[in-house]
């Protein structure tokens, strides 16, 4: 008779787990399709609000704008960059001799940058004075 009354209590217990796991199961199963339907209402909502009837037309139009605005920032950076350069060229060549001088021309349609250097420097110091205008450009 232990034995049975024994056996009950184990199955009762094992009853009881049982009954907790499948109650955090179906806990959990409802919410995680509670958490799946707030976000689909939250997208379905700035889908709305914004008027995107296709994600991905969307983000296509959010990468060209992006890559617009690189554009017309390199643009506008293009000027302070060649300038850069020259100032850069003339004190180099300020610090090497007298009587050198420089001529740029820039067409940012075809982004082509040609600068002349005319100088009466030795060639060694020339070379060096270029050498340190690449590294500065990152050449």
């Amino acid at each position: 008779m232990i034995e049975r009354l024994k056996s009950a209590f184990e199955g009762v217990g094992r009853a009881i787990i049982d009954g907790i796991w499948a109650g955090v199961q179906a806990g959990w199963n409802w919410l995680s399709d509670r958490i799946g339907d707030l976000a689909r209402a939250l997208l379905d909502a700035a889908k709305g609000a914004l008027g995107i009837g296709s994600p991905s037309k969307e983000f296509a139009l959010i990468g060209r704008y992006s890559m617009e605005g690189i554009d017309a920032g390199m643009r506008q950076a293009a000027a302070g960059v060649q300038a850069t350069v020259v100032n850069v060229t003339n004190a180099l060549l300020r610090s090497g001799e007298e009587g050198a001088t420089i001529n740029r021309h820039s067409d940012t349609r075809n982004n082509t940058y040609n600068l002349t250097v005319n100088t009466n420097a030795p060639t060694s110091t020339v070379i060096e004075d270029f050498a340190l205008l690449r590294a500065l450009a990152g050449a």
